[in-house]
């Protein structure tokens, strides 16, 4: 087999996966599958007809599966450059319609007809140091060509290495190997689930696209499992796959491989490696064409691949960085930056690995560091502050209403320096209207640590103190729904009214501008306004959209990084302030409580843990301050938030822990509004148009069943 790397494996179980990011990067709360990007429940067009259960049905191979031998008619292949996905072995294959071929192009993906299917299979050997280790299998990934586009699936393998199973939902597998230099290694690998493909593979008016097989990642020699040897390009034409490539293989562009020297300067492989590992997404129609940063190897102008390039996004990701590259100085490059770190809101590429490539870092290190200045023409110019002057991307805007009452506080053109900071971008909001959401957050941040009710981290609702509660769930930038919540409330009337609120960010209206960026900030901005308003009487739980934000965990949702998005909308708003903004409703977010009683029985939290019933959950996380490490994937307050598991026997446990009987979550999509999954819990969602909330006495004990009873439609 035709081997990338050697691994070596031990199956230590398996567990449903969160999903972002591989990144890690995770799915929203209106889906109903999150993986590591966490992302939206399997789209509705993957047909289930369309979709067999077992690998086995496609006939990629013949004799034993575990061997990988292409049945007839199937072609194997290899790419010059491979991406990197944790130092897995991957074996592809692509299984054609009888007597069609796919047709040549010079630079795009092969054009293959419909009925194709590629398939990528994902193994780990025992030791690297040992080419005859054993592969044990993974994952196959595959992509089938429908008369409607592509379509994407994933299938586990059995540990018998027999056949592999549909795995819609992905998963996670706890590998370990011996690397080359004789230490062990361990990553846990991430199965993604069916949508989860498209963060990488779906492009702009394009739908989902397959990546690797392009002329010039092809164009090269492949041993096939007979023995021969032979330019894949020429091959493909042989056997019938392929029409229109030139007859002289060497008349093809061909790419160096990254790790040969034989095949190319340091810069042409380091271009190399960037294209297959980056410029699926990093192109002018990718998942990150708004980024300006794109990667493809032939990119000329040294600005447009990241050479004195300021980030969009600043931030965390950045590493305080000002430059995706500063030639000759790889530690002072985003770029390397990025690519070296392991941490879930730093590391590119955000998907498909938890691992850095240090030889692939270690190729952009030297090229950068050999790196010259550019051509005079095309360094920008520098301001007084030696910080580059390139257009801005924060336009001027005019007085339009951001759905949330901003009309009017909008003004044209550039500022002095604000706050400290000193930029050329321009922005929207006031000086005096970014020091006043400042210190909301920070009115409100106090507030919710002086919350007179609150013990821990529950805010525990009595009829001492109120008469009755309201009760919502996940808004995502639905302003209409927001201010209906603010008008049913109406707290200024009813003095003894508590009001309980989660997870307004990401959705919503978009800024009227090329960037996009989401204007869901200015929801929680208010949501903050409330709570310094009515600070005894206003509990906003940890949401998972929110803990995103603080922790910098990426979400990819319907193809967009929503994390990317509302740092968008918060520059186009604060432009050079945003950073202190940022600061300012972290601090924020980390100071929400994470769950709310309202009298002995009933108990609101975001979500539910999964498999408490069999994992277990520490209930000290309500009681005890929080850490940074309380926060990360696994932890009990990353699966209170993060949880989507329903089943009867899930929620007693969690409700003997909480001592409940009555649980009211939120995170779940509801296209009714409401619905209760047992005869414990009740799921309500508020950011459709037949949102509901509840609105609860405290002056007696409730059953479950009067709970349901006092649901009610946001929306008359």
């Amino acid at each position: 087999m035709n081997k990338e790397s050697l691994v070596r494996f031990a199956a230590r179980g398996l567990a449903i996966a969160l999903m972002l990011p591989v990144i890690t990067v995770f799915t929203g709360c209106s889906s109903n599958q999150e993986s590591t990007i966490q992302v939206e429940e399997v789209s509705s067009e993957t047909k289930a007809e369309k979709r067999p259960k077992l690998l086995s049905s496609f006939g990629l191979w013949e004799g034993p599966p575990a061997e990988q031998r292409p049945a007839e008619g199937v072609v194997a292949y290899d790419l010059n450059s491979p991406l990197f996905s944790d130092y897995a072995y991957k074996y592809r294959f692509v299984k054609l319609p009888p007597g069609e071929s796919a047709q040549y192009t010079e630079s795009e993906v092969l054009d293959f007809p419909v009925g194709t299917v590629i398939a990528k299979t994902f193994g780990y050997p025992d030791d690297m140091r040992d080419p005859e280790s054993p592969v044990h299998l993974i994952e196959t990934r595959i992509l089938i060509h429908q008369e409607d586009g592509w379509v994407a699936f994933p299938y586990l393998w059995n540990e018998e290495q027999t056949d592999a199973t549909l795995k819609l939902t992905g998963t996670m597998v706890d590998v370990d190997w011996v690397h080359t230099d004789g230490n062990a290694r361990t990553v846990n690998y991430i199965v993604p689930n069916a949508n989860q493909c498209k963060g990488c593979h779906e492009n702009v008016g394009k739908g989902i696209q397959p990546i690797g097989p392009r002329s010039r990642h092809l164009n090269k020699d492949f041993v096939y499992h007979d023995g021969t040897t032979e330019n894949q390009l020429a091959h493909w034409t042989k056997v019938g796959a392929l029409e229109g490539a030139p007859e002289n293989p060497d008349d093809s562009e061909r790419l160096a491989i990254w790790d040969d020297d034989s095949t190319g300067t340091v810069e042409q492989r380091a271009r190399a490696w960037l294209e297959i590992n980056c410029a699926h997404c990093h192109n002018p129609d990718g998942p990150a064409r708004t980024s300006g940063l794109h990667l493809a190897h032939d990119v000329k102008l040294p600005s447009v691949y990241g050479v004195y390039k300021t980030p969009v996004a600043a931030g965390h990701g950045s590493g305080g960085l000002k430059f995706g590259i500063v030639p000759g100085k790889p530690d002072e490059s985003i770029l390397y930056y990025r690519i070296s770190s392991d941490h879930p809101g730093v590391m590119m590429p955000e998907l498909g690995k938890r691992l850095v490539h240090e030889e692939g870092a270690e190729l952009i290190h030297e090229w950068i560091s050999e790196m010259e200045e550019p051509k005079e023409q095309e360094q920008p110019k520098l301001s007084s502050a030696g910080e580059p002057r390139y257009p801005s991307r924060c336009r001027e805007s005019s007085n339009f209403d951001h759905g949330g009452g901003l009309a009017g506080r909008a003004r044209h053109g550039p500022h002095p320096p604000i706050l400290g900071l000193h930029s050329s971008r321009r922005m929207v909001a006031t000086i005096e209207y970014i020091e006043s959401v400042i210190a909301n957050y920070q009115a409100a941040a106090k507030a919710n640590l002086k919350t007179p009710c609150r013990d821990g981290n529950v805010v525990h609702i009595t009829s001492e103190i109120a008469d009755d509660v309201m009760i919502t769930a996940d808004l995502h930038g639905h302003r209409k729904n927001f201010n209906a919540i603010k008008k049913i409330a109406d707290l200024e009337k009813h003095p003894r009214r508590h009001l309980i609120m989660q997870e307004v960010c990401h959705g919503g209206p978009t800024y009227p501008s090329q960037q996009g960026g989401c204007m869901s900030h200015s929801m929680l901005e208010d949501v903050s306004k409330l709570k310094a308003a009515y600070p005894d009487r206003v509990h906003f739980l940890l949401s998972n959209h929110e803990m995103a934000e603080m922790t910098e965990y990426p979400i990819l949702k319907s193809n967009k990084m929503l994390n990317l998005m509302f740092r968008l909308g918060l520059q186009e708003m604060y432009g050079p302030a945003t950073e202190k903004v940022r600061e300012a409703y972290r601090e924020f977010i980390r100071t929400c409580p994470l769950a709310a009683r309202i009298g002995d029985d009933v108990f609101v939290c975001h979500s539910l843990p999964e498999k408490v019933d069999k994992q277990g959950f520490d209930e000290s996380v309500f009681s005890r301050e929080l850490g940074p490490g309380d926060y990360q994937e696994h932890k009990d307050v990353f699966r209170l938030v993060w949880g989507r598991d329903f089943r009867p026997e899930n929620a007693a446990a969690f409700a003997k822990k909480v001592k409940a009987t009555t649980m009211i979550h939120g995170h779940d999509p509801c296209p009714d509004g409401f619905r209760v999954p047992n005869d414990m819990q009740i799921i309500i969602d508020c950011c459709t148009d037949k949102a509901c909330y509840i609105l609860m006495p405290t002056a007696e004990s409730l059953s479950h069943k009067q709970v349901v009873e006092l649901i009610r439609p946001l929306q008359k």
